[in-house]
C-alpha cells in the first residue's frame, strides 16, 4: 500500500549544522533518484566511506561498493515505497556527505542461503520490515554524529510511514494473514565493525553468518529494531 504522493514530492528539509555550516536534508524515491544531481556524488561517497571502514577495521578493502550509478537504483528494487536520504550543504549543493537507504523487505531470496550479506528470515505474519542499505558518511563529515543523524532519520521516516498509512483502518496484506501491528528496520554489517555501534543503538542480534575468505573470515550480524505499533 503506497502513500498517496509520495513518489510526486521531493521532500527538502533542513539538517544538523556541519562543520558550523547548514546542510539540507533530501529524501527522494528510485524514481526521483535515476534523475537525480546527486547521483554521481552518491556513489563516490558511499564507495570511499565503504573502502574507508573496511582499510581501518577489517586489514583490507573489499573494493568499490557500488560499480555504477545503476547499481544504486537497483537497490531500491523499483519499490515505490523505497527512499534514500541525503545530506549536502548549500555551498556545494551537488556533494552528499552522508546517505542511507531503505526498502522493504518482504523474505528470503533464492541467494539467501549462499550469498553471505542476504537475510534469511522471513517477516512475522503481523510484522512489516524494513532493510537499511548503505548507510555511509564522506570522510569530510565523519566524527561529527552525522551517521547517528542519518540513522535516527531514516528509522523516523520508516515509523511516520508506516503509522500513516495504518492509521485508522486494519492493514491487511492478506485476509488470511490479518492485520499488520508493527514495523521494524533491520539490518546486516560486519561484527566487527558496526555490531556494538548499533547494539547501543537498540538494536538486537537476530542471527549471524560467517564470511568466509582464505586470508580473512568475520561474522556478519543480523539486527532489527521495532519502531512503532499500532493496535
Amino acid at each position: 500500500m503506497a502513500i498517496e504522493g509520495v513518489a510526486n514530492v521531493t521532500k527538502i528539509q533542513d539538517g544538523p549544522l556541519i562543520n558550523d555550516k547548514p546542510s539540507t536534508i533530501t529524501t527522494l524515491t528510485e524514481q526521483q533518484l535515476k534523475t537525480s544531481k546527486f547521483l554521481p556524488s552518491l556513489v563516490k561517497t558511499i564507495n570511499i566511506a565503504y573502502q574507508g571502514s573496511e582499510q581501518k577495521h577489517l586489514g583490507e578493502s573489499q573494493g568499490d561498493r557500488l560499480k555504477s550509478a545503476d547499481e544504486l537504483v537497483l537497490a531500491l528494487r523499483g519499490d515505490p515505497e523505497s527512499f534514500i536520504i541525503i545530506l549536502s550543504q548549500p555551498h556545494a549543493p551537488e556533494e552528499v556527505l552522508s546517505t542511507a537507504t531503505c526498502r522493504r523487505y518482504f523474505g528470503r531470496g533464492p541467494d539467501a542461503d549462499t550469498f553471505p550479506w542476504a537475510c534469511n528470515h522471513d517477516p512475522a505474519a503481523d510484522t512489516e520490515e524494513w532493510e537499511l542499505k548503505l548507510l555511509a558518511t564522506s570522510p569530510a563529515a565523519q566524527g561529527k554524529g552525522v551517521a547517528s543523524y542519518m540513522l535516527a532519520l531514516a528509522e523516523r521516516e520508516v515509523a511516520t510511514r508506516f503509522l500513516a498509512k495504518t492509521h485508522g483502518q486494519a492493514y491487511e496484506v492478506a485476509q488470511e494473514t490479518g492485520p499488520i501491528t508493527k514495523v521494524k528496520i533491520i539490518i546486516c554489517t560486519p561484527k566487527p565493525l558496526y555490531g556494538n555501534y548499533y547494539a547501543k543503538r537498540g538494536y538486537q542480534e537476530d542471527y549471524i553468518k560467517i564470511r568466509e575468505k582464505p586470508d580473512m573470515s568475520y561474522e556478519i550480524t543480523f539486527m532489527s529494531k521495532t519502531l512503532a505499533s499500532r493496535s
